[in-house]
């Protein structure tokens, strides 16, 4: 005697292909869920401590680049400031030095 609960949902047999296919698109899924969350992540704390959003963008490094020159790119005033917050920007990137390779891609404060 069968449950009766039980939907049709439950009976649906999938092939191997279609296994495979609904295994990418939970992949695709889980990707783009965490895109969203990274995305939704780019409130960063400022030195006051505040959760204020900062606008950020992407700096791809160029040979010859360091860290001092693109920070004085976007702020030649607060050059300082400017290398700390990429610092705090890449965690884990400037653990032990702040040595950045041609191709590197780092998260900037936007101009």
């Amino acid at each position: 005697m069968k449950p009766h609960n039980e939907s049709k949902l439950d009976k649906i047999k999938l092939t191997e292909r279609g296994e495979k296919a609904l295994a990418r698109l939970k992949g695709v899924l889980a990707v783009l869920a965490l895109t969203g969350a990274v995305v939704a992540g780019c409130n960063v704390l400022d030195d006051s401590g505040s959760n204020e959003r900062q606008d950020t963008e992407t700096y791809i490094v160029k040979e010859g680049d360091t860290l001092w020159d693109i920070a004085s790119g976007i702020n030649s005033d607060e050059t300082g400031e400017i290398v700390e917050r990429i610092k705090k920007l890449n965690p884990g990137v400037f653990s032990d030095s702040t040595t950045i390779q041609p191709g590197q891609l780092l998260t900037v404060p936007a101009n």
